[in-house]
């Protein structure tokens, strides 16, 4: 009997560490095999302007010890391709600890297991596991924040307090997500405490409070305030919760679902909520994180209507989605735990679980897991023309691709604000052999640049409909092409007249 339980024992480390390195070689795959694309390149360029007023304008909406923490790996003698995504790889990895950990820490190993494993083959875990985001820091460091709050609702401690605390004030520099989870994770213990009639830790969790809003509305008025631009808000114009209450709540039920959809079936959506009922009944330190969700969901979507925060934008939202899912997974493994411990439902339990991996199983295309879908291979296009280019060459950067051309570039990047931009700034072209072009202007652009030089590049990524052939047939009337490489989604050529 003894030995039974050792073999028992053994089984649940053994399955968890089989499905996180499983998990693991789909965020390794591809890991930088391609260039920055334009949004990594945004953040990229932080580790290569000079000076504290150029870092400060280079972060836009990158939060600040995220781009201090890129350029600590920028020396590493690793191709930044690899070394800078070492980050977004390393927070992805520790959510698969954490969230077997918060599952076994609530309701058991079955709980943990199922927990990782939703986040192991999550499609948008591993996509921004390898992108030079800070989305997979925020997924942790939210996950993080429930599983110290639900720490603390168990021990009523007050170094586990102070510890919730600091991962969501010191979690900010990190991820800007900690300033929403804050609100609902402390507002959801308070309850909790006032309910019990606790006074003592209701007074101790009003003062973290205090404490983490002081902190966070600071923060926010100083670094993240100053970068939300009008274009921002307008990229994510579709995004946004809007209409009437019922309308509202209508959009966040389906987006949810949508989002969700990911991982789980509709038959998994209904099996969810008995079981996060029975766990909510059933477990008492669950109440407080459970209660913390609602509140989190409720907070983005009034955010959203107010046009502050994009609803339905999977990549904004991957830390509720992590912390949905952890959830979700540990209330179905308590569930079949509960099943299989009564004699007349245990059947239930093994068609229980079936169900739930088919869902995790079948939702996805195994064979294109992992691949990278944002590829927008520029950069080594822009490494063959810094070296080959002569002195008397010009080169004509496509408007959609500054920001990875000023990254990839030889001179030391310089940036100047841009408000009408997503970011705040742009990258200022002061190479007077290279010139931006675009479809409307080409004509003229090609005009100038084969009258002052012999021979003209053209570096060109994520091409609007049609630009590039018209492009083209202006250069190749101007000039003989001479060479020309492409890579995905990215084009180069070199003509002379």
């Amino acid at each position: 009997m003894a030995e039974s339980r050792g073999l028992k024992r053994c089984a649940w480390p053994a399955l968890a560490w089989g499905v996180g390195l499983a998990g693991l070689a789909y965020r390794i795959r591809e890991l930088g095999r391609y260039g920055f694309w334009n949004d990594e390149a945004w953040v990229a360029l932080s580790t290569r302007v000079q000076g504290v007023a150029q870092f400060r304008l280079s972060l836009g909406p990158t939060p600040v010890l995220w781009a201090a923490t890129l350029r600590l790996l920028a020396p590493l003698p690793l191709a930044p391709e690899v070394s800078l995504r070492l980050l977004p790889f390393l927070f992805s990895g520790l959510t698969l600890w954490l969230a077997f950990r918060t599952g076994r820490h609530l309701v058991g190993a079955l709980g943990g297991l199922l927990a990782l494993g939703a986040i192991a083959f999550d499609p948008g875990s591993i996509l921004w596991a390898k992108l030079l985001k800070q989305y997979s820091a925020e997924a942790f460091l939210a996950l993080l924040a429930f599983h110290r709050a639900t720490v603390f609702g168990r021990s009523h401690r007050t170094r586990d307090l102070v510890a919730l605390g600091l991962t969501l004030s010191v979690g900010v520099a990190l991820a800007n997500a900690q300033l929403f989870v804050g609100p609902p994770l402390l507002g959801a213990l308070l309850a909790d405490a006032i309910a019990t009639e606790d006074w003592p830790r209701a007074r101790a969790v009003v003062a973290a409070g205090v404490a983490v809003g002081a902190w966070d509305l600071a923060y926010f008025k100083i670094l993240v305030a100053p970068h939300l631009t009008a274009s921002l808000a307008e990229y994510w114009d579709n995004a946004y919760v809007t209409g009437s209450a019922d309308q509202a709540a209508r959009f966040v039920v389906r987006t949810l679902q949508a989002m969700l959809g990911a991982t789980w079936s509709g038959l998994g959506m209904v099996l969810a909520l008995p079981s996060l009922v029975a766990l909510f009944v059933r477990v008492r330190a669950t109440r407080p994180v459970l209660l913390a969700i609602v509140l989190l969901i409720a907070e983005l979507a009034w955010l959203s209507s107010r046009r502050l925060v994009p609803f339905n934008a999977s990549r904004v939202m991957l830390f509720l989605l992590t912390v949905l899912n952890v959830h979700l997974a540990m209330a179905f493994g308590f569930a079949a735990s509960q099943l299989w411990s009564r004699r007349a439902l245990w059947p239930l339990a093994p068609l229980l679980l079936a169900l739930l991996v088919r869902d995790i199983a079948v939702r996805r295309n195994w064979a294109s897991l992992g691949l990278v879908e944002q590829a927008e291979n520029l950069g080594p296009l822009v490494r063959i023309v810094e070296e080959s280019r002569r002195p008397e060459d010009a080169v004509l950067v496509y408007d959609r691709s500054v920001y990875v051309y000023a990254y990839y570039q030889g001179r030391t990047p310089v940036l100047v604000p841009a408000p009408g931009t997503t970011v705040g700034f742009a990258p200022l072209i002061d190479d007077p052999g290279v010139s931006v072009v675009d479809a409307k202007h080409a004509p003229e652009t090609a005009a100038r640049a084969f009258d002052r030089h012999p021979r003209v590049w053209l570096l060109g990524s994520r091409f609007r409909a049609g630009e590039e052939s018209r492009i083209l047939r202006v250069l190749r009337a101007h000039g003989r092409l001479i060479a020309e490489s492409r890579r995905e989604r990215a084009l180069l050529l070199l003509l002379e007249r």
